[in-house]
Formats: structure tokens, sequence, C-alpha cells
């Protein structure tokens, strides 16, 4: 009887935690389906008034969760949004850009979205009060798309020196402007412009006097107190670049994979190199961009030889927040 029993209560308790983990499968997908609801229903509310209007006008109010499933899968449901929310370039220029596509792409430029206005709104003000923010590097515009919500397209302008980004975020994003640039500065932007500007990996791949010309530039274009939002590799990095040389790890551009082998020198080395606080940078040596490369610029640095028209603000060091390091910096009044 005894062992009836023992294996009775083994049964029940295999059992109970069976249930209760169906009885959370069900939750959720309830969860879900009711959010898709209520999604579905705001939106039937807002476009029948959406003739003639831009995102911001119809979606100021939206919330987070709603914003994304706007841009994905409620840009495939709704037709009506086709004409008045970005599309997507074609996957390579996808790709070139962060390695993803589709919604993984979207649901990335997001997240560095959501980082970049909460650090503007804990430094700066409420991005919805800005009067112009700049996407420095905007690629396809990934992440300045997302700004649509919080600003007329008149505050929205993005930038990039690949001329074929540029027309491919023309092509799929009517309502920002975007600009190609020369791979060095000066640019025609107009001083004292731009409350933000900011550049996700950008100046993880700029060469060292690259990167403090355009550090000037940011200070010419923004107003005084504005602020920059820059992202770098973090020290781990090194480790990728080790696995490259060694053989155990490769990127998905071939010229890269030739490349960083012969050019970095060892593990030790770099990681000397940035604990001293020492700009690290490894050339990839392209063709069309002499400068591009892998870059590393320590805390130490920023504060050490960064131009003294900014001041740095925070460094953000936590890949739970970003895939790379975040520098956040505020142009000081003349």
């Amino acid at each position: 009887m005894e062992m009836r029993g023992s294996v009775r209560r083994a049964a029940h308790r295999a059992f109970g935690r069976f249930i209760s983990k169906l009885d959370s499968r069900l939750t959720r997908r309830i969860d879900v389906l009711a959010q898709l609801v209520a999604f579905q229903t705001e939106l039937e509310s807002i476009m029948p008034a959406k003739k003639g209007l831009n995102p911001h006008d119809l979606f100021s109010d939206a919330g987070d969760d709603f914003w994304l499933w706007l841009n994905t899968n409620g840009y495939r449901q709704n037709l009506g949004l086709k004409d008045v929310l970005p599309s997507l370039p074609p996957e390579y220029f996808q790709i070139s850009t962060q390695h993803y596509t589709g919604d993984q792409a979207l649901r990335a430029g997001f997240e560095i979205y959501r980082l970049f206005r909460n650090l503007i709104e804990k430094h700066y003000k409420p991005v919805t009060e800005c009067n112009a923010i700049l996407d420095f590097g905007c690629g396809w515009g990934r992440v300045l798309r997302f700004f649509l919500k919080d600003l007329r397209p008149e505050a929205l302008w993005g930038v990039d020196m690949w001329d074929e980004q540029v027309e491919w975020a023309k092509k799929t994003d009517p309502w920002p402007a975007f600009l190609c640039i020369d791979r060095k500065p000066p640019t025609e932007l107009p001083s004292r412009h731009f409350d933000v500007v900011f550049a996700f990996s950008v100046f993880s791949h700029m060469a060292e006097d690259l990167h403090l010309a355009w550090l000037d530039e940011f200070a010419r274009i923004l107003v005084p107190g504005g602020i920059a939002i820059l992202t770098t590799w973090g020290v781990e990095q090194i480790d990728f670049f080790q696995q490259v040389k060694d053989g155990n790890a490769k990127s998905w551009d071939d010229n890269y994979n030739k490349t960083v082998p012969t050019r970095f020198s060892s593990r030790e080395d770099w990681i000397s190199a940035y604990a001293a606080g020492k700009f690290c940078h490894l050339s990839i040596d392209y063709e069309h961009n002499p400068d591009y490369g892998e870059t590393l610029i320590p805390r130490e640095y920023v504060e050490l030889k960064w131009p003294s028209s900014l001041t740095l603000l925070e460094y953000v060091d936590n890949r739970a927040a970003c895939m790379q390091n975040v520098i956040v910096t505020r142009v000081n009044a003349p």
C-alpha cells in the first residue's frame, strides 16, 4: 500500500507540473490573442483618418508594443499602413548594416531606438520636445523610422556616406530628410540646429583622426547643451578578432575574414592597450572606405582625448542594454 501511495504522489506531482505548464502556455496564448485583438481594434479606429496624415499625426499616442507591432505584423496585415509606414529595402542592404533581415532587423532597430530615446530623456529632455534629431550613419533608416511616432517628419534627418543605402532610405521611408555626405567633414548641415545626434555602430568602425574630426563637426551642428549618443565595440570584441585570426569564427564578409588574421596582432596586445585607455583600431582597408575598420574606444580615452567642447555624461558598458558600448556626451555652451 505504501508503494502505491508513493506512486500516486509521484504521478500527481508530475501531472501537476504538466497541468501547470499547460495552464501557463494557454495563459500566454490567450494574452497574445487578447493583445492582437486590442491592436487590431485600435488600428481600425485610427486608420479611417489616415488620408494625408503622417505617422506622427496618426500614432503619436501609440505605446511601444503597439508601435513595434504596427511596423512588423500590423504592416503586413493592413494594406492601409503601407501608405503611411516605411517599408524594407532588399535583403542585401539589411544584412550589410546589422546581419539581420525582416522583423528581426526591425526589432533590433527598435531596441536601439528605445535605448537612445531613454538616454535622450534621461540626459536632455523629452524626445517629443526636440526640434531636430540626426541619425548619423543612418543606413536604410532602421533606427530613425521609429522616431516617426515621437516627432514630425521635418524634425528627423539621416545621413550616410553610402549613396545606395541613402537612396533606399528615401525609397522606403519618404518622411525624414535623408542626405548623402562625404567620408570626411565638414558637411552642409546647419550649425547649432540639432538637439540630438546619434550614431549606432559607426564610431565602432572609424579610424582615430576621422572620429575626432566628426566629433568637432557634431559640436558645430548641435545646439549648446545638445547631446551626441555614439556606440563603440566593447572589450569582448577582441576575443572575436582572435577567433577570426585562429580560423574559429568568421564574418559574412570575405574581405574581413582575409584581412583580420593579417592585421590583428594578439589578444594580449589589444587587451593591454585597451586597459591603458588607448584608441584601438583594426583597419580593414576597403578600397571605397580606407578609414573603415573595427574600433574600441575606452572610457579613459573619451575622458582624456575627446574635444573639450564635449562633456561625458554616461558611458554604458552593459551587453544587456546594448550590443556595443554607448557614449553619451553634451555639447558645452561656447
